[in-house]
């Protein structure tokens, strides 16, 4: 129970850590300032793989590795950006290119926080539950909910958008019980069926997709997580390049 809370300490700190990157990410106005969001983002990345590393194998080797891996990145990048910090003070704009590469890394970050939390937890098919435990849905759910607000408090209301955040709130896969399965199964069929209505183009398909996929959780729950995190990618994108 000490481990859980604990845990959980730690990732409501990671989601206000991500969000606010997601945030000043929208912000920035140099290239100094896109790179250290960038920074930002491959830190908890490689801190979550050097945790993973030794949750797997605890020793001291594992730990040096750990902290070897962050040490790395670091030295990396002030070796990339502080002999041409001028260069980097130069006025920046959010690209899709750049948009879409701080949605990677969110979601990237997302998933190796279940990875290792679930690590922690001793859980034995990772694969699955990386992808379908509540470390992955809701901390993802409070981040896209997070950065909505933000929006919403700037007059900005995406309701082609909304959807996906009640759908991450009940995932059929989450929970090994009937009565979830269907009822959860029947909201996010429902909330997907309003994002097709009230959305176009290539977030209405994403809508489709995952219309499909909930269906096939009968025989197969690989495509539901695919379409689930391509659907977190799009939201963080459409977000990031309005």
């Amino acid at each position: 129970m000490e481990d859980l809370f604990l845990l959980s300490i730690i990732a409501g700190v990671m989601i206000t850590a991500i969000v606010f990157l997601l945030h000043e990410a929208e912000r920035v106005k140099s290239k100094l300032g896109f790179s250290l969001v960038v920074f930002g983002f491959v830190m908890m990345i490689t801190m979550f793989l050097g945790a993973s590393f030794y949750l797997l194998s605890p020793s001291n080797l594992s730990l040096a590795e750990a902290i070897l891996i962050n040490n790395f990145t670091m030295i990396a990048y002030i070796l990339l950006v502080f002999p041409f910090i001028k260069k980097f003070k130069v006025k920046f704009e959010m690209s899709s290119i750049s948009s879409l590469s701080v949605s990677l890394l969110a979601v990237i970050n997302e998933i190796l926080m279940s990875l290792t939390f679930n690590i922690a937890c001793g859980v034995s098919n990772l694969f699955y539950f990386t992808f379908n435990s509540g470390w992955f849905f809701y901390p993802m759910m409070a981040e896209m909910l997070s950065i909505y607000l933000i929006h919403y408090i700037k007059g900005e209301f995406r309701k082609d958008l909304f959807p996906l955040i009640g759908i991450t709130s009940f995932p059929p896969t989450l929970i090994d019980n009937a009565k979830w399965f269907y009822s959860s199964l029947a909201i996010s069929l429902a909330l997907s069926g309003l994002g097709v209505i009230n959305s176009k183009g290539f977030i209405r398909g994403i809508y489709v997709a995952l219309i499909l996929s909930l269906l096939l959780l009968f025989k197969v729950y690989i495509i539901y997580d695919v379409v689930v995190t391509v659907s977190m990618i799009t939201y963080y994108f459409s977000l990031l390049s309005q």
